[in-house]
């Protein structure tokens, strides 16, 4: 029975590890970030209309929001699949018959949804992720971009109903191939839509438990973007007026009038750049299209960066340095040279869009002689929560066994309606190990306690 007992603890011990601290997979904002930065959005957008529709289709909106990541189920992993499925869903809302469907507007604003996911993980990665090293945040991981997110929040939950138009999605996928993925078909694509919502909903169950436990742990190890992950280029602020922006450029398409092809930069219109190297992040011009654009289809000649009246060499590249993104909803403009202290500079576009119609984009920006400083992150308090929590769990199992040999003894007494003997052999030896492994245990809970778990999630981080 002592056996039984201590090895459901031990069970039980190892499953709140795990779910305080185990590895969330690799994307650039878990769900939840990414509803919180489209509540955003919609506080952004200027078109009445448009809010009255986000606002009435919320729960919509948001799920579709979530659909990229649970999505991953229905595809190869990847982040241009994302966009591609943003193409062959379009393609889909454009069919007279999907327009007459009264349900149209629920799929618009699902796609809207899926769009802002999309967009808000593009600024991330070209911005943020990507100079994180350039600014002292080595290390910092997506996971942990979600936590400085929505640090301080604590204990997450979902503000939506989830919803699933499960039979039009099935038409988008089968009239797109299934985007390549020989394991899916018409018979077992609902099926892989349940697997990979449920898969969805226990990552994100971790993530509540993970930003309770650990995000001032997270805060304290990365102060850059502690202090600036709203306001920095790329940021909180950035993302949502990306999608807000884009939001707008869909819905003017949606409705047949004239749409905006480019609707977002970074730095933006008379902005500032924050470093005179353009190999930087913080010196690189990002550009978010409200539909894929190929770079590869936009002719040197279409692109016009100045220093007055001189031209200056430019390269155009996809928004990451990764195959597959040549096409995509974002990409970079880079220099050829470094900007000039004191410099203003021009960046002209001209391209057509899908439907023939010209577009451009104008652009004026500066490098000032003392770019703006970034915030300093504030000396954290250390409320200890994960320190807490793991000294409690430690010293809990430690006391368990520090007496197990004296359980075993007991119960075995119990059963056989004994008085307990003195021990042989076997109980002191179990009394040895017992009492030496709760030593272990208190002086890790100790350490723990001190450390605020730091040692246990730097562990995991590197190892798990």
């Amino acid at each position: 029975m002592v056996a039984v007992m201590s090895g459901r603890l031990c069970r039980f011990f190892f499953a709140l590890l795990v779910l305080a601290a185990v590895s969330l997979p690799a994307k650039a904002w878990d769900e939840v970030t990414h509803a919180m930065i489209s509540r955003r959005a919609i506080d952004q957008v200027r078109v009445p209309e448009l809010k009255t529709f986000l606002k009435a289709h919320y729960d919509v909106l948001q799920s579709g929001v979530w659909f990229p990541d649970w999505g991953h189920a229905l595809k190869p992993h990847g982040d241009h699949l994302h966009a591609e499925y943003l193409d062959a869903a379009w393609a889909y809302l454009q069919r007279p018959g999907v327009k007459a469907q009264p349900n149209y507007p629920v799929l618009l604003a699902h796609y809207m949804g899926a769009y802002g996911h999309v967009v808000e993980d593009r600024v991330l990665d070209a911005t943020m992720k990507t100079y994180a090293d350039e600014v002292g945040d080595s290390g910092r991981d997506d996971m942990e971009n979600g936590m400085l997110a929505i640090a301080g929040f604590h204990r997450l939950f979902r503000d939506f109903d989830l919803y699933v138009p499960k039979d039009d999605l099935a038409r988008i996928y089968a009239s797109a191939g299934y985007f390549g993925e020989r394991r899916l078909n018409n018979d077992n694509l609902a099926a892989q839509m349940a697997r990979g919502m449920a898969h969805g909903e226990i990552q994100n169950r971790r993530l509540s438990e993970l930003s309770f436990l650990t995000a001032d742990w997270t805060r304290r190890k990365f102060p850059f973007a502690t202090a600036n992950i709203e306001t920095a280029p790329g940021g909180l602020n950035d993302e949502a007026g990306a999608v807000a922006a884009a939001w707008e450029a869909i819905w003017a398409r949606a409705h047949g009038r004239p749409a905006s092809f480019f609707v977002y930069t970074v730095p933006g219109d008379h902005g500032e750049f924050r470093n005179r190297d353009p190999q930087s992040a913080l010196g690189r011009i990002l550009i978010v299209t409200s539909e894929r654009l190929d770079i590869r289809d936009l002719p040197q000649a279409a692109v016009h960066l100045r220093d007055g009246a001189n031209e200056i060499a430019a390269r155009i590249l996809p928004y990451i340095p990764e195959p597959g993104h040549e096409r995509d909803l974002a990409f970079l403009v880079q220099a050829q040279r470094p900007w000039q202290a004191g410099g203003r500079y021009t960046l002209d576009i001209r391209h057509h869009d899908s439907a023939g119609v010209p577009q451009s984009l104008h652009l004026a920006f500066a490098m000032p002689h003392h770019p703006a400083p970034f915030a300093k992150a504030k000396p954290e308090a250390r409320p200890m929560a994960f320190g807490l929590w793991l000294a409690a769990a430690l010293l809990g199992l430690a006391g368990l066994l520090y007496g197990v040999a004296d359980m075993g003894k007991l119960a075995w007494a119990a059963i056989r309606k004994r008085a307990p003997a003195a021990g042989g052999w076997f109980y002191h030896a179990l009394n040895m190990v017992g009492k030496t492994a709760a030593i272990a245990l208190v002086a890790a809970g100790v350490w723990g306690l001190a450390t605020d778990g730091e040692w246990l999630i730097e562990f995991l981080r590197h190892h798990h």
